[in-house]
């Protein structure tokens, strides 16, 4: 593929990732929890958590999953799965609201209610900021021509919010008009960890530039989203936040993901060391170095997955 034009592209998660808001979005999910009489603790969020959620046939299916980096949407059916355990009910029980529980609409108003009024406040414990070495690192991309966009499990408005915290650059201008379009919970239908945001985001990409392949590196903090972006079949930097861990194997291999995925998947514990391994990556597809680019083929839906030729 040497005389192939490849373009390079820097997929983003958001909290976490580009802003340091996970405080917020724990004291939020407790605030709410605390409120309607669901136990949420530290261990839950960072542990995989066996409930059931939506399907995309109307129905209801079995999931295990962390619950840190799992979205609002998804929590929400663990907490009415807590609620439904309290109550000595069966988790069958539907809808929510016949069964003594809010809607997933007042849920997430109340989630965003807590969230707004401490995202900028300064006297707020859990005001918001961005991470270290993110607002340059996209400036950087943006001046070297890299395709940027990102992929949130978050709501609109928190998202909105989150992403003025990344200020302007140095010409002024709001660094948020470095990204070529935005894709958060209302944009899809399944959250993290289902690929769902990734594929749509690489289908994207691929009307907004003439490139015969993409080099796709996403930036991910939590272990559900690392799993969507690795399930799409973009290569990934794990960012990880304090007292987290890398993917193990065990990891891998809960979530279906084979050794083309571990050839694809890094972890990086600064900003710098994000930087780094993003940039490797991109030379390591673009000069076939155990790993390859997508082709728009093998972008379209159902299309297999090229292999990679690294081992890690």
């Amino acid at each position: 593929m040497a005389e192939v034009k490849i373009q390079r592209a820097l997929l983003w998660d958001v909290d976490g990732v580009l802003v340091d808001s996970e405080p917020l979005h724990v004291a939020k999910l407790k605030k709410v929890c605390k409120r309607h009489k669901i136990d949420l603790e530290d261990a839950h969020m960072a542990t995989r958590q066996n409930f059931r959620i939506p399907d995309r046939k109307g129905g209801m299916k079995d999931v295990e999953m962390q619950l840190g980096g799992a979205g609002d949407k998804n929590i929400y059916w663990w907490a009415y799965s807590q609620h439904l355990q309290n109550a000595g009910l069966s988790e069958t029980c539907m809808p929510p609201k016949s069964y003594g529980f809010i809607s997933q609409e007042q849920w997430l108003a109340e989630l965003l209610s807590f969230y707004l009024e401490n995202a900028n406040n300064e006297n707020s414990p859990y005001r918001i900021k961005p991470r270290e070495n993110m607002p340059e690192m996209v400036d950087a991309l943006h001046k070297d021509g890299t395709h940027q966009a990102v992929v949130t499990s978050g709501i609109p408005r928190q998202v909105e919010t989150n992403l003025m915290v990344l200020g302007r650059n140095a010409s002024g201008e709001e660094r948020s008009r470095a990204f070529a379009f935005v894709l958060d919970a209302d944009s899809v239908t399944l959250s993290k960890p289902n690929p769902e945001g990734y594929q749509t985001a690489l289908r994207r990409l691929t009307t907004i530039t003439d490139a015969e392949a993409l080099a796709v590196v996403a930036v991910e903090d939590s272990k559900p989203g690392v799993i969507a972006a690795l399930k799409a079949g973009a290569c990934c930097v794990h960012f990880l936040l304090p007292k987290q861990t890398p993917m193990s194997t065990e990891d891998f291999e809960a979530s279906g993901l084979d050794a083309d995925a571990v050839a694809r998947y890094r972890y990086a514990q600064t900003g710098k060391e994000v930087e780094q391994a993003v940039q490797k990556l991109f030379v390591a597809m673009e000069k076939q170095e155990g790993l390859a680019p997508l082709t728009r083929k093998e972008i379209q839906p159902g299309a297999p997955r090229q292999s990679a030729k690294l081992e890690i």
